[in-house]
This record gives structure tokens, C-alpha cells and sequence, in this order.
């Protein structure tokens, strides 16, 4: 006999895993009487199999979608109206009102008129097609072809034809880059009557004390390395292809005295993009050799701060593919130049030393910013005393627009991803700083237990929120689509904006025009549908985070200065991203700090089309023969590029 349902079913302790013992247990509770605990034993066990199977399915989907389908978060316009009729039509067949998707937005309070939809940002023209022209500055070389002999002669009468013009044509070649010995002869003078009285004429500068490197060479090797991301085993391989045998080790050592050299540079950056109204900021990890970690190799994190200095140039550039050193080894080869893998590992040191002072001025120019962009992302790191000799570092980026309105970025390396790491590199920050739902952030504080940062002060990112309904998306839950669609009409907004030039009063105006009751809908619609759905599945994780991050990103839409995500940060972690993947770890924790200044003074330079070879061989060389550091922000990317500084 069944117990009254007054009683609550007392659930098993256990749920049996044998079928075997599931049929006994079932077959012993039917016979009991106990239908309420069989029914609850049954449909726990759906319940189970559900959830396994919906985490498998997600799983298989994100797996195949890895390693056939595309990394794009994008949904196309036909794939998003297919899942919403095919939404539309199984709730109607259920009997309930399909949700009204984004393109007629349902009021944003009852009896209030429809969101109006803001027109699709105008397109640029399309050009007429055919190849584009050759660059009209690159070195030419004229070639004439001559008529044979046979056919200069007049057919009619013999008369001798006279040249009337050429008809060109014109081939694009590459010749490659070469390698060339500087021998420096100092002169020795000597009396014949006084042999005591000879003299020799002074050495002039070199770039590294009984170094050998030139800059030019040096500034080749830290843009290789950091900028375009070759290991220096790579660019060892090219300079033997040039003639030129060099170690890694070698390259290494310069290149770390290059860092250290714009260093300056590097810090003055950071303290100009820190200093900045909005500030973009993230992380990411990065791998550093440790002897004491248990595996040989720990995780550190490089933090990104990016910011706009400069509100006449917003320049969003990505980044260029990365070159480990053993390739830019193999081009020296061809060039004749033989140089080691290790050899130019040594160089790369040495340059990014040199520069080290640069990238800590970026630095805190950065994080003096107004408005700053954080992230950060892992970056693998040998460390010996790690049980697999890799550990997980991070390397945070911090991008920001600084006092002038010029963009720039600084990149921060931490060995691990507490929240201690961000918080020291953010001391004294005032401003806002715009980032994902990184649990860390809350726990930052200062000395006096206060926040770093405080909520008021926090930016939330709609990229993130969006990413989650698109892996529920294409997790198969027609549902997320609904979500997507209101997203659509927010950066439809966005893009408009941008194609239209809006400063930040007129961009307020019409986010609060239409944007705000497209946001408004789209949490109305996260809250009711939030408590139906089951946990843990991908479309409940999106809404769960959603409403997390829902105070910090309506905060976006309060002031035209702020982006609605934090996409500045995001880009600027894509070198190191590329990077990681040619050179698979950082050699220690001293060599991923080596590696964050570096993409700080790479990274500005990106920021500002600034030709980075150039810049780094002028400003190694005036760095090395004593540059005052008073005048340190004169060798920032982007003053160097308005205008070139001039001997001090």
C-alpha cells in the first residue's frame, strides 16, 4: 500500500549504477508498496543520464567543432532564423506563444510602444575589382627588351624604326634580406720622432658592451620574437640559411638585454594607459620554468591593460602570425647568415632588456588611465620543481586610452591566478576597468583590506555574455537563439555608431534610444525562463552568468565612453595567443616578465601603425647611448611615431 502523500517520499541513500541491481531495487520497492520512493528512484536516474548525456553531447559538439568547425563565436543571420521558426513552431504545436524575437522587440513596459530597430550601419562602396596596384615606393628595377635586330628595319622601305615608348608590364619579387659585417677601423696615428706620443681615436658606441650585435639586428630579433612570435631556435635555422651560425642561447641573452633596455619605455607606457579614463584589461596564462614547482614548469598569467590616447585615431589593428625563432633561423638561412636557435634567444634578451624601460613607462601610463581593459590568458612555463616540469602561468593585458586620446597596452606576467597578482599590479588605480566575470576581481584589495576596484567602478563585458548563449546555441538548444537575436539589435546599435563617427554624448543618446529596451527584453526574458531550466546545462550556465554580470554591464550603456565589451583587451591577447602555440612555453619566470614588456612595446606599436623593426632599431640605439630618461616618452610608440625624437 502507498503512503499517503502527506508523507514525503524518503529518497534511496545511493542510487544503484548495475542495471541488475536497479531492476532488484525497483522490484523491492513495487513489492513494499513504496510507489512514491520507486517513482523518485526513477526519475532520479533520468535525471542522471540527462544531465551525463547533455554534458557528453556538449562536450562531442565543442570537440568536433575544435578540430572541423569554425572558432568563431558568429551565428549567420540564416542559422539564427532557422533556430528561431523552428523554436517558434514547436511552441506553437505545444500550444504557447513563441517569443517575439528581436526584430519587432516587445515593449520595454507593459503598454509601452515597440523598441524601434536602428538602421544597419551604412556599407562602403565596393570597389571596381581587378588587382590593386603595386606599392609606387618600393625599389625599382627597369628592365628594357630590346626588338631583335631582324625586326628594326622597315619592312617597305629598310628606313631604320625609331623607338616611340615602351609598353609596360610589371612583376612583383622578393630578394632576400642580408646580412652585413660593420668592420670599424680606428685610426692610430704616431710621431716618427716620438713613438711615445702615437694616439688611437676612441671606439664609438656599440649597442651591447663586447656584444657583437648591431641594433639593427637586435631590433630584428625582439620584432621576431615577440612581435611576429618565432622561437629563437627558428630564427637560429634562418641565419644559418644566411651563413650565420648563432645559438639560441646566444639570441636569447640579446634579446633579453633589448628588454631591458625598453624597459623604460615599457614602464612609461603602462603608467600612460593606466592613467587613462577606460581601461581595457584581461589575462591570460602563460607557462614558466620553475625548479622549485613539483613539475619543472608552473603557470603564470600576463595581464593586458589596453587604452585610447588619442580620440582622432582609434586604431584596432590585428595582430600579425607569429615567428618562433627556429624560423626566423631558416630565413637568415636563406639569407647566409648561420645563427643558432639559442643565439638569437640571447639576443632577443638582451634587446627586450634594453627596451625594458619603455615598456614599464607604457605600463604606467596605462594603468593611470580613466578607463582601463583588463583580461589575461595562460602561457605555459618550464619550471623543474613541478611534478610534469610545466607549470601554468599568466600573462594580463591592460589596455587603455591615455590622457592625449592614444591607444595603448601593457602586458603584466604573474606565475599563478590569484587575485593577489592583479590587485599589486592595479595599486592606486581610480578609474573603471572593464572585464569578464573573473571571480579574482571581487577578491582584489589593497593593503587596508579596501577594493581595488570597487562594484561602482566595474565594467561587465557583453562578448562574454553573448559567447554563453552561442555555445548553448550550437550546443543544440534552439532557445539561446532568442538571446542571440537581441544581441544582434544591440551591435547592429554599436556598429552604426562607429560607421557614423558618434562621439560619446551622441552614442549615449542612441544606445538610450535603442538600445537600453532591447537590453531591458532580453534580461525580462533570461529572468522567466531562468528557474525552468535544468542545471548545469549550457543554456542555464549562460543565463546564470547573464544575470551575474547584468549590474556591471548595464553600467556600459551609462556613459558614451565606454565600449559595451571589452573586446580591446581581448584583441590584444591574441599575439600571445598565437605566440604560445609556436613557441609552446616560456623558459622561466623571468623570461615571461621579459615577454610581457616586450608585447607592451610591440603591442603600443601595433596600436599606433607604427612600423615596429624601425622603431626598435632607433630607439635601442638612443637608448643604449645614454637617452635621458627624463625624455623617456618622447621614445613611446606613439610620440615616436608623430615625431621621431631627436638626439638628445
Amino acid at each position: 500500500m502507498a503512503r499517503p502523500m502527506t508523507e514525503p517520499p524518503a529518497p534511496p541513500a545511493k542510487l544503484p549504477v548495475d542495471i541488475e541491481d536497479v531492476r532488484l531495487k525497483l522490484e523491492q520497492l513495487a513489492a513494499e508498496g513504496r510507489i512514491a520512493d520507486l517513482i523518485e528512484l526513477v526519475v532520479q536516474l533520468l535525471v542522471g543520464q540527462r544531465d551525463t548525456n547533455t554534458a557528453l553531447s556538449v562536450r562531442l559538439a565543442n570537440a568536433l567543432r575544435e578540430l572541423y568547425g569554425r572558432k568563431s563565436q558568429k551565428v549567420s543571420s540564416e542559422q539564427l532564423s532557422l533556430m528561431l521558426a523552428a523554436l517558434g513552431d514547436a511552441e506553437q504545436k505545444g500550444g504557447e506563444p513563441a517569443p517575439a524575437p528581436s526584430n519587432e522587440a516587445a515593449a520595454t513596459e507593459p503598454g509601452d510602444g515597440p523598441v524601434p530597430q536602428p538602421p544597419d550601419p551604412p556599407k562602403p562602396p565596393r570597389g571596381r575589382g581587378g588587382r590593386a596596384p603595386l606599392p609606387r615606393d618600393l625599389p625599382r628595377e627597369e628592365r628594357v627588351i630590346q626588338v631583335p635586330e631582324a625586326e628594326r628595319a622597315c619592312g617597305h622601305c629598310g628606313e631604320t624604326k625609331q623607338c616611340i615608348g615602351y609598353r609596360t608590364s610589371e612583376v612583383l619579387d622578393f630578394v632576400p634580406a642580408q646580412f652585413r659585417i660593420i668592420e670599424e677601423k680606428r685610426e692610430k696615428l704616431a710621431c716618427p720622432a716620438c713613438p711615445e706620443e702615437g694616439v688611437v681615436t676612441a671606439a664609438s658606441e656599440k649597442v651591447m658592451d663586447r656584444g657583437r650585435p648591431g641594433p639593427g639586428l637586435l631590433a630584428h630579433i625582439l620584432v621576431h620574437k615577440y612581435h611576429d612570435s618565432t622561437p629563437l631556435y627558428r630564427q637560429t635555422q634562418q641565419y644559418e640559411r644566411s651563413g650565420v651560425s648563432l645559438s639560441p642561447s646566444t639570441l636569447g641573452d640579446w634579446a633579453a638585454f633589448g628588454v631591458d633596455v625598453l624597459t623604460p619605455v615599457a614602464d612609461r607606457i603602462f603608467e600612460r594607459v593606466v592613467d587613462a579614463f577606460y581601461l581595457h584589461v584581461d589575462d591570460t596564462g602563460l607557462r614558466v620554468l620553475d625548479r622549485d614547482h613539483p613539475n619543472g614548469v608552473k603557470r603564470g598569467h600576463v595581464w593586458s591593460f589596453a587604452a585610447q590616447v588619442d580620440d582622432a585615431h582609434i586604431l584596432v589593428h590585428e595582430y600579425h602570425d607569429s615567428t618562433p625563432l627556429y624560423r626566423q633561423t631558416q630565413q637568415y638561412e636563406r639569407s647566409g647568415v648561420s645563427l643558432s636557435p639559442s643565439t638569437l634567444g640571447d639576443w632577443a634578451a638582451f634587446g627586450v632588456d634594453v627596451l625594458t624601460p619603455v615598456a614599464d613607462r607604457i605600463f604606467e601610463r596605462v594603468v593611470d588611465a580613466f578607463y582601463l581593459h583588463v583580461d589575461d590568458t595562460g602561457l605555459r612555463v618550464l619550471d623543474r620543481d613541478h611534478p610534469n616540469g610545466v607549470k601554468r602561468g599568466h600573462v594580463w593585458s591592460f589596455a587603455a586610452q591615455v590622457d592625449d586620446g592614444t591607444k595603448l597596452v601593457a602586458f603584466r606576467y604573474a606565475p599563478d591566478w590569484s587575485s593577489k597578482r592583479p590587485a599589486v599590479m592595479l595599486a592606486g588605480f581610480c578609474g573603471y576597468m572593464q572585464g569578464d566575470g573573473y571571480a579574482g576581481y571581487d577578491a582584489m584589495e589593497d593593503e587596508d583590506g579596501a577594493p581595488v576596484v570597487t562594484d561602482e567602478r566595474r565594467l561587465g563585458c557583453g562578448m562574454h555574455i553573448r559567447a554563453k548563449f552561442e555555445k548553448a546555441a550550437k550546443s543544440g538548444d534552439a532557445r539561446a537563439a532568442i538571446a542571440l537575436s537581441y544581441f544582434k539589435t544591440i551591435y547592429r546599435v554599436e556598429a552604426a555608431c562607429k560607421a557614423e563617427g558618434l562621439g560619446p554624448d551622441a552614442r549615449k543618446e542612441r544606445r538610450d534610444e535603442q538600445s537600453l529596451g532591447a537590453v531591458d527584453e532580453l534580461y525580462r526574458w533570461i529572468r522567466e525562463l531562468h528557474p525552468r531550466l535544468v542545471p548545469k546545462t549550457p543554456l542555464y550556465e549562460a543565463t546564470r552568468y547573464a544575470l551575474g554580470q547584468e549590474a556591471a554591464w548595464r553600467r556600459c550603456f551609462t556613459d558614451g565612453r565606454f565600449e559595451i565589451d571589452n573586446g580591446e583587451a581581448e584583441r590584444s591577447l591574441r599575439r600571445i595567443s598565437i605566440g604560445r602555440k609556436n613557441y609552446l612555453f616560456a623558459g622561466s619566470d623571468k623570461g615571461a616578465e621579459r615577454l610581457a614588456r616586450a608585447y607592451t612595446v610591440f603591442g603600443s606599436c601595433q596600436l599606433n601603425g607604427i612600423d615596429p623593426l624601425a622603431w626598435a632599431t632607433d630607439v635601442i640605439g638612443k637608448l643604449q647611448a645614454g637617452w635621458p630618461l627624463s625624455r623617456l616618452d618622447e621614445l613611446l610608440p606613439d610620440a615616436w611615431g608623430k615625431s621621431p625624437a631627436t638626439d638628445a
